[in-house]
Order: C-alpha cells, then sequence, then structure tokens
C-alpha cells in the first residue's frame, strides 16, 4: 500500500488529477455563479411584478368599495323615496277619505 502511495506522488500523478480537479471545481464555480445571477435577476423581476399587483390590487380594492359605497346611496335612496311615495300617497288617501261624506 506504501509503495502505491509512493508511486502516486513519484509519477506526479497527484498533481495532476489536482489540477484537473481544480479546472473542474472552478468550471463549476464558474456555471453556479452564472445561473445563481440569473435567478437573482429572475426574483428582481418578480419582486417587481409583486409591486405592481398588489398596486392594482390595492386600487381594485378602492374602487370595488365606492362601487358599494354608490350602490347603497342609490338602495338607501330608492327606498327612502318609495317610503316617502308611500306615505305621501297614504296621507292622500286618508285626506281624500276624511273629505267624503258621510
Amino acid at each position: 500500500m506504501i509503495g502505491k502511495v509512493k508511486d502516486f506522488f513519484k509519477k506526479g500523478e497527484f498533481y495532476t488529477h489536482l489540477h484537473d480537479s481544480l479546472e473542474s471545481i472552478n468550471r463549476k464555480i464558474n456555471n453556479n455563479s452564472s445561473y445563481i445571477k440569473k435567478l437573482i435577476n429572475n426574483d428582481t423581476k418578480l419582486a417587481q411584478e409583486l409591486s405592481l399587483l398588489r398596486q392594482e390590487n390595492q386600487y381594485l380594492k378602492e374602487r370595488l368599495q365606492s362601487l358599494e359605497d354608490k350602490i347603497w346611496n342609490v338602495f338607501s335612496t330608492a327606498r327612502t323615496d318609495g317610503v316617502t311615495a308611500n306615505q305621501e300617497k297614504n296621507a292622500k288617501l286618508l285626506e281624500s277619505s276624511r273629505k267624503l261624506p258621510k
């Protein structure tokens, strides 16, 4: 076993393999760093899109609330007008019934 290790160092295989290993590691680092840069760019774009969607969502919520308020105003006004109209109609009927000859 010791002889194989000595031969490994004497023949220069250690340094050859070390050099190849370092080159391989360096290539992987470069590939991974470019992949990481792409992921960071994608994350940045997604964050911008998310911000725009949040703004649009807030705008739509405000619009929906405004429409609900308008519908409520129309409904409550119509209801009040209807009640007022019925009260006036009932008052007229009551008044006309009082004027009828007995």
